[in-house]
């Protein structure tokens, strides 16, 4: 899917800003009409399907990580706009106990932190996640994660019990003890 969002008649983007939408075709290609000479931010995003994992009963697909791409300072008329998918980044880290021992058998919630009023990176309230790890060194990698700042936090997958959230920027610099 690909998404266009035209600036208002200020030049800002914010809940004012006209969008709109186009299906690319199987090479990638698409086309949008009806736009003005005010300025625009091109989005693409993508969700594959994935194989049922291994071992598992599901037998249907399962969706992968959203692949997202922007383009800013685009103008109505211009060819060649190249978008270029990506299925985000990774964060690593550790889940550790209270006694400080790892955690073989957890998973990790992650959310985006958005402020309410961000309407030009609304659509991050669609990635929300959570992925189960099991691990004799308590330690993770969560993948496909858009650039930004997100919080995240362990669920012990025995109790069902949930830990604190610490909030961190990603692409990440440390890796994220929980």
């Amino acid at each position: 899917r690909v998404l266009v969002k035209q600036a208002n008649e200020d030049g800002n983007f914010d809940w004012t800003t006209r969008e709109l939408s186009a299906k690319a075709d199987d090479e990638g290609r698409w086309v949008v009409t009806g736009l003005d000479d005010r300025p625009l931010i091109v989005e693409a995003s993508h969700r594959p399907e994935l194989p049922p994992e291994e071992g598992s009963r599901r037998k249907r697909p399962r969706k992968g990580p959203i692949q997202r791409a922007k383009v800013t300072d685009v103008t109505a008329g211009q060819a060649g706009v190249v978008l270029v998918l990506g299925s985000g980044h990774a964060v690593r880290g550790t889940v550790v106990d209270d006694r400080g021992q790892p955690v073989t058998a957890f998973a990790i919630e992650a959310e985006p932190v958005y402020d309410e009023y961000d309407w030009e990176n609304y659509e991050a309230r669609e990635q929300e996640r959570v992925a189960r790890f099991q691990d004799d060194l308590g330690a993770f990698e969560m993948t496909g994660l858009a650039e930004g700042r997100w919080k995240l936090r362990p669920i012990v997958s025995r109790e069902g019990r949930r830990g604190e959230w610490i909030e961190l920027d990603v692409p990440q610099t440390e890796p994220a003890d929980l």
